[in-house]
């Protein structure tokens, strides 16, 4: 009896493009009697507890797609099931259906990790990178079939986020672990189609701990919703898109940030700024003249020097806009 046995990754991620996991395997089998076996399994998750302050039990959730060719009136499995090996712990065992089909399971054990990194748990971290596959059928002898598998994507992406935060956009994001990972761009959009690069970020190579990452967007637009994406890059040029994070803008005429404000605060604008419409007005009513604290102006916000000012409460109007300044 012949057996072949293929790592494709490219055929798995045809199946499961859903899933993100880490190990993934497509193993071909040949009956004598002149059918094929297809099993492909990726490893997509780890079942186990939300806290873990001593260690915890866990078993593997995976996914499997179970296909048939050749002479079908010959097919009949007596046995499919599998074993998943995670660095010392061997015993993960998982039931795969005798007449194919595509699903998800998980396998039972139970085994017990003395480590409590639960809440960061994936297959990649708990070194679970190898499947022992048993069949058996008509035309196929009892046998254990050892599969070492391979990453579907050179980053596990654990979140990605985009918050506003006063006049600027919070974006985050982090990693369970990196593969070849060179470097990740993010790019801004309106209108969810045109797309343009803000920043790109050095990746962490290859790394099997967690990777946390920030970029701060303080530019603004005219726009009610701005759309963040981040596209990862390996060091061979593949790359890949993740899922689009949007933040609808806070209104605001005018907005003044710090404030109170010490030495500097700036005043932002949806509205495009021109100088010869600020004025300052102190507390008493008397007017300030606002080239002596303008710092530097550009479309729509302003720098303002507020070192030299006495302390108080002073009015920044623009146009028809007010706003209420505290200087400390």
């Amino acid at each position: 009896m012949l057996l072949r046995i293929f790592l494709l990754l490219h055929l798995s991620l045809v199946s499961f493009n859903s899933f993100s996991g880490e190990c993934v395997s497509l193993i071909t089998v040949n009956s004598s009697q002149g059918y094929q076996v297809h099993v492909s399994l990726i490893l997509t998750h780890i079942v186990k507890p939300m806290a873990c302050p001593g260690g915890y039990n866990y078993n593997i959730g995976l996914s499997y797609d179970i296909s048939f060719s050749g002479n079908l009136a010959n097919v009949n499995l007596y046995t499919l099931q599998g074993n998943i090996i995670c660095g010392a712990n061997t015993n993960n065992t998982f039931n795969l259906p005798n007449g194919g089909g595509i699903g998800t399971t998980v396998s039972g054990g139970n085994s017990w990790r003395p480590i409590n990194d639960c809440n960061i748990a994936t297959p990649g971290l708990l070194q679970c990178n190898q499947i022992q596959l048993i069949i058996q059928g008509n035309g196929i002898a009892y046998q254990t079939i050892p599969i070492n598998c391979t990453s579907t994507l050179p980053v596990e992406l654990a979140y990605f986020t985009a918050e506003e935060k006063d006049l600027h956009t919070e974006l985050n994001w982090m990693t369970y672990s990196e593969l070849n990972n060179d470097y990740f761009e993010v790019q801004k959009s309106i209108d969810g189609e045109n797309w343009e690069l803000m920043t790109s970020i050095s990746g962490a190579g290859t790394s099997n701990s967690p990777n946390t990452y920030q970029w701060i967007d303080y530019s603004r637009t005219l726009a009610h919703t701005s759309y963040y994406r981040l596209k990862q890059v390996d060091f061979d040029g593949t790359y890949k898109f993740y899922d689009i994070q949007s933040v609808v803008h806070q209104e605001f005429e005018l907005f003044l940030a710090p404030n109170p404000a010490q030495e500097i605060t700036t005043v932002y604008s949806f509205d495009k700024l021109n100088i010869s419409d600020f004025k300052l007005i102190a507390s008493q009513g008397s007017e300030i003249a606002i080239d002596n604290i303008i710092g530097s102006i550009d479309e729509y916000k302003a720098s303002l020097n507020t070192s030299n000012l006495p302390k108080g409460i002073y009015i920044i109007s623009y146009k028809s806009y007010t706003k209420k300044l505290v200087v400390n």
